[in-house]
């Protein structure tokens, strides 16, 4: 019924600029700040930008850094991490449990912010990379953090929440400044970067579709019209021949991501604009599903000219399972050795197991079933600023077969090809 924008905004104290500049703060200016960001060399080494008084133009280093601070989106306290179905974790305890992430494309300029909480960070945190206990065995809890790798604290819960709260957005406290720096760079290329369908949205969150703690139907499955007809995802273009439906799946017993999924029907093609990545590199982006009889045969599509996309491989069949001879699915076993050459098969073939994060009454996404599969789509070098979209396009002449979409991930080379420490299984 509506389409409401929204804005997160993460703002560093008074208290904190008056000590640094060394003013009252109704007596700071634009230039002040500016000289500060400069001085503190708080920006990326290779950023190019201009230092002069237009501020509302990108290329200004201190709209950078402020749009930095700001998500296109409405996000209230409740919602900066989304708990559901992490290992561990139970809707009628919601005790926080293992490390629980979400990844946003930021306003301005487009980069990278990850939110995070766990049980050890007691709260939530900006940029975070604290050091898991994540091997075949572990159970994927903090082991701990380094000085430096801490991110900042935001406040979500004290009284100033509610007076920063406004129609259209709301602002949050963060314990120290924040910037997007070489360093936090560097520590997001050297995180598998996997981030929910529905983040890609802003509109889904600003208007309380996204994961609503509501079991009536409407709140469900929440239908959104093709582009043509009115653009309700401003980061999605779908034809009139696509039926699409959010399943938000609250209290569901799924195993998917935040239990949660996308799905459409029809002679569907939808293209998506997805997040940066946070350096120049090697990236894979994988899709994960979840096949059963329903599904359909996709076409995938990538690159930067949305007009333009080049076909990703030959068509994903949707139905298929980890046991399908092609994709070399096995369960674990107690040989992690064995175990790692299954991985290593899987991947020859463009696959990958689910996860052991996430998890539902069979188990985790990993051991539960053969019926969750991530498919390596792309692997190639990818630019931080250049936008990457990906595009779903049925191959099917029936229009009753479905789409489906759960989350992607961008994972870096050195994280998937790491000699010394390879990637976790979480």
């Amino acid at each position: 019924e509506h389409r409401k924008y929204g804005f997160t905004i993460f703002a560093e104290s008074d208290a904190f600029w008056e000590e640094e500049l060394g003013k009252d703060f109704k007596d700071i200016t634009p230039a002040d700040v500016q000289q500060w960001i400069v001085d503190k060399h708080q920006y990326t080494e290779g950023d190019v930008f201009t230092t002069d008084e237009d501020y509302a133009n990108e290329k200004n280093l201190l709209n950078q850094w402020v749009t930095y601070h700001i998500l296109p989106m409405k996000i209230p306290a409740n919602k900066l991490v989304i708990h559901a179905n992490e290992k561990g974790y139970s809707y009628s305890q919601k005790q926080v449990t293992i490390p629980v992430f979400e990844f946003y494309s930021t306003m301005g300029k487009r980069r990278l912010i990850k939110l995070y909480e766990s049980r050890e960070s007691n709260g939530i945190y900006l940029n975070r990379f604290p050091n898991l206990d994540n091997g075949r065995r572990g159970t994927y809890h903090e082991l701990s953090c380094d000085v430096d790798k801490e991110g900042n604290y935001v406040d979500n819960q004290s009284e100033n929440v509610l007076l920063y709260e406004a129609l259209n957005g709301i602002i949050y406290g963060i314990d120290k400044p924040l910037a997007y720096t070489d360093q936090v760079r560097e520590n997001l290329a050297r995180n598998r970067i996997r981030f929910d369908s529905m983040s890609l949205f802003p509109e889904a969150m600003s208007n309380d579709i996204r994961k609503k703690e509501s079991t009536d139907p409407r709140d469900q499955f929440v239908h959104i019209p093709p582009t043509s007809t009115y653009q309700y995802f401003e980061g999605m273009d779908m034809n009139n021949e696509t039926h699409f439906v959010y399943l938000n799946s609250y209290k569901y017993d799924w195993c998917n991501n935040q239990n949660d999924e996308l799905n459409a029907e029809g002679h569907y093609e939808i293209t998506i604009k997805l997040p940066p990545v946070p350096r120049k590199g090697t990236y894979e982006l994988r899709y994960r599903v979840l096949p059963n009889g329903d599904r359909g045969i996709v076409q995938f599509y990538f690159g930067t000219d949305k007009d333009r996309l080049v076909p990703t491989g030959i068509p994903v069949d949707l139905t298929k399972s980890g046991t399908d001879p092609n994709y070399g699915f096995e369960y674990d076993t107690e040989d992690d050795d064995y175990n790692n050459e299954i991985d290593k098969h899987m991947r020859s073939n463009m696959r990958m197991k689910g996860t052991e994060y996430v998890t539902n009454s069979a188990g985790s996404a990993r051991q539960g079933s053969p019926s969750n599969l991530r498919h390596i789509l792309v692997r190639q070098l990818l630019d931080p600023d250049e936008t990457y979209y990906l595009r779903l396009k049925s191959v099917l002449d029936s229009d009753k077969k479905e789409m489906y979409m759960d989350y992607l991930e961008w994972c870096a080379k050195e994280v998937y090809d790491n000699p010394d420490t390879p990637e976790d299984i979480w």
